[in-house]
């Protein structure tokens, strides 16, 4: 995991955090980048190419990253 400082929309945010599940900021932009490749990643396969997104989920790099985060999340 890393500390990336960004500037984002606050009403985007809070749409985020109202629409998920989200306790905290962090987690709110996780899940909406989460959503973002598994949506990115549908649509390229609807397409009939892979892309990278959906090359790293074949891989399970995405699941792994998930689990890592629910980890760090727990150890916090």
């Amino acid at each position: 995991m890393t500390v990336t400082r960004i500037e984002i929309d606050t009403e985007l945010l809070a749409r985020v955090l109202a629409l998920s599940k989200a306790r905290t900021e962090s987690e709110a932009v996780h899940l909406a980048l989460v959503a973002y490749i598994n949506q990115v990643g549908r649509q390229e396969v609807a397409k009939g190419s892979r892309c990278p997104f959906e090359r790293a989920r074949t891989r399970g790099a995405v699941e792994h990253a998930e689990r890592r985060h629910e980890l760090d999340k727990r150890n916090r």
